[in-house]
C-alpha cells in the first residue's frame, strides 16, 4: 500500500463516521423546521379564522386596525419567550425590532407573530450547530493528536477561536441570520401576495412549504459545509502546532468525488500556503474531503505500528 492508498483509507474510515452523524444532525434540523412551519402554518389558519368573511379575506381586512387583545397577546407571547429562552445578542436584536417597528395593523402583527417564531427557530439552529461544531472541531484535534503525536494544549479554547471563525467573509453564526432575514422577507411577501390574490389558505400553505424547503435545504448546506471548514481548520492548526511543513489533499471515496476534487487528490502543498477552497477543503459546499500530513514510507510505517490507521 503506497502513501496515498493509505491515507486515503484512514480519511475514508474517518468520512464514514463523520457523514453518519451529519445525517443524524440533518434530522434534528429538519424536525427543528417542521416544529416551526407547524407553529407559522397555525398563526395563519388562526389569522384566516379570525378575519376572513364567507368570500374570504381581502387585503384591506387584513389591513385593519388589530383588536387590543391581540396587541396585547402578541405582547405576552414575546414577553414569554423572552423570559424561557436564553437568547443570543442578534436574536434579541431582532425581538426589539419586532416590538419598535410593528405597525398595528392585522397582517402586521401576523408578522410579527410569524417572526416571533423564526426567531425561535434560527436561535435553536445557532445554538444547535455551535454544539455540534465545536464537537466536530475537538474530536478532530483529538484524532489529529493521535496521528502525529502532538496534543494542542487548551483545546476547548482553540476549538472555540475555530468554530467562529469567519470562511468566505461571514462567521456560520452570521449566516444563520442572514438566512432568517431572507425567510422573514420572503414568508411577508408571499402572505402579502396571496392576500391581494385571495388564495385559499391550503394553497397559501404549499407556497409557503416551498419557501420553507429552500430555507431548510440551505441550513443543512452550511451544517455540512461548516463541518467540513472546521475539521479541515482543525488539521490545520495541528499541523502547525506537530511542526508538519507539508500536506497532501485526499478525496475520500474517490468515486464519488468531484472533478475539482479529483484533479487535486494526491497533490501535496505547503502547509503556510494551506488555504480552504483552493488547495484545501472544503473546495464546495457540502464537500466531505480531507487531507493528510505528507509523509514518506518510514512515517508510515511508524504509523502503522503504532496503530493510527
Amino acid at each position: 500500500m503506497n502513501s496515498l492508498e493509505y491515507w486515503r483509507k484512514r480519511e475514508t474510515e474517518a468520512k464514514k463516521k463523520y457523514i453518519t452523524d451529519e445525517n443524524a444532525y440533518a434530522k434534528e434540523i429538519q424536525d427543528m423546521y417542521l416544529r416551526t412551519l407547524d407553529r407559522v402554518q397555525k398563526e395563519i389558519d388562526s389569522f384566516y379564522t379570525r378575519y376572513a368573511a364567507k368570500e374570504g379575506i381581502t387585503i384591506a381586512d387584513a389591513k385593519k386596525r388589530a383588536d387590543k387583545l391581540d396587541m396585547e397577546a402578541y405582547a405576552a407571547k414575546a414577553k414569554r419567550y423572552v423570559k424561557n429562552r436564553d437568547f443570543s445578542k442578534q436574536a434579541n436584536e431582532e425581538m426589539r425590532l419586532y416590538n419598535l417597528t410593528m405597525k398595528v395593523n392585522r397582517l402586521e402583527l401576523l408578522k410579527a407573530n410569524i417572526g416571533l417564531e423564526l426567531v425561535q427557530q434560527s436561535e435553536d439552529l445557532q445554538q444547535f450547530l455551535d454544539e455540534k461544531l465545536t464537537g466536530r472541531t475537538m474530536e478532530e484535534l483529538q484524532r489529529q493528536a493521535g496521528i502525529l503525536g502532538e496534543s494542542i494544549s487548551d483545546e476547548a479554547k482553540v476549538a472555540k477561536r475555530i468554530v467562529n471563525a469567519s470562511f468566505h467573509n461571514a462567521t456560520f453564526s452570521e449566516r444563520i441570520w442572514q438566512n432568517h432575514t431572507l425567510l422573514k422577507a420572503d414568508l411577508a411577501k408571499q402572505l402579502e401576495i396571496g392576500l391581494i390574490q385571495g388564495k385559499h389558505p391550503t394553497v397559501l400553505a404549499r407556497d409557503l412549504r416551498k419557501t420553507w424547503d429552500v430555507s431548510q435545504y440551505q441550513a443543512l448546506r452550511l451544517m455540512r459545509t461548516e463541518l467540513a471548514r472546521v475539521q479541515i481548520d482543525a488539521q490545520m492548526q495541528s499541523y502547525d502546532n506537530a511542526g508538519v511543513t507539508e500536506y497532501t489533499y485526499i478525496t475520500c471515496g474517490f468515486g464519488d468525488a468531484c472533478p475539482v476534487c479529483r484533479a487535486l487528490d494526491g497533490q501535496h502543498f505547503k502547509t503556510s500556503d494551506m488555504l480552504p477552497g483552493e488547495n484545501a477543503p472544503p473546495m464546495h459546499p457540502n464537500c466531505h474531503c480531507s487531507t493528510a500530513a505528507y509523509a514518506d514510507r518510514n512515517r508510515i510505517d511508524w504509523l502503522k505500528e503504532r496503530k493510527y490507521r
